[in-house]
């Protein structure tokens, strides 16, 4: 299978001890975006008043896609999760030079055996570390291991395929994906980050907002 292998880990340990049922496969999802949005009233906390730090929260809770992830039998909302705090970590750490690459290096690894997605997030971890130029990361290999767990998953699945590349299933090479079309059908969400791009130089911390929009 080209889907990572801890994907239905969570549905599966929930089921075990709740039962196979709705409220069974999702128990742990619940708890976990519970744990979320009290989180991001913290952040919001330390910025806003409690009104408006309730607010907020409410306003993550009902977006429509945030609420349909949450409730979907499978792990795309573990990866949602992951990306927001890594934002709120890049903006918060990322200048104090507090940002713990190795963490996020462990963090990425184990997340993207839930869900692919999340490998990607190596990118602009790739470009913090350059940007940090007198970083050096201190014992390379134990580090660096755990990108060994998920790497050849994430290379399998761009050669292979997955079923987001319609190719699934059926005797095809790497050039019968299609990543052109996937590409060309999102060339309006490109646009509005090209929008965003230009907004950047007003933010007040530079490098944070690079990262934000590579990531």
């Amino acid at each position: 299978s080209t889907h990572p292998p801890l994907r239905l880990l969570p549905i599966f340990l929930s089921s075990t001890f709740f039962g196979i049922n709705e409220f069974g496969i999702r128990i742990l999802q619940l708890i976990l975006i519970s744990s979320f949005l009290t989180y991001c009233f913290t952040i919001f906390k330390k910025y806003f008043s409690n009104l408006n730090s309730i607010l907020f929260t409410t306003f993550i809770l009902t977006i429509p896609l945030f609420l349909f992830t949450s409730l979907s039998i499978e792990p795309s909302i573990y990866a949602f999760i992951i990306l927001v705090i890594f934002l709120i970590d890049i903006y918060h750490n990322l200048e104090e030079r507090k940002f713990n690459i190795v963490k996020w290096i462990f963090i990425i690894s184990i997340g993207s055996l839930f869900r692919q997605s999340i490998f990607l997030l190596f990118i602009p971890l790739f470009i913090i570390y350059l940007l940090q130029k007198k970083w050096t990361i201190e014992n390379p290999v134990q580090s660096l291991s755990p990108i060994l767990l998920s790497l050849p998953i994430f290379l399998n699945s761009l050669i292979s395929g997955t079923p987001s590349t319609n190719n699934m299933g059926r005797n095809s090479s790497f050039l019968d994906n299609n990543y052109l079309e996937i590409f060309v059908d999102n060339l309006g969400i490109l646009l509005s980050i090209l929008i965003l791009f230009a907004l950047i130089p007003n933010f007040k911390k530079s490098k944070s907002s690079l990262i934000l929009f590579v990531t």
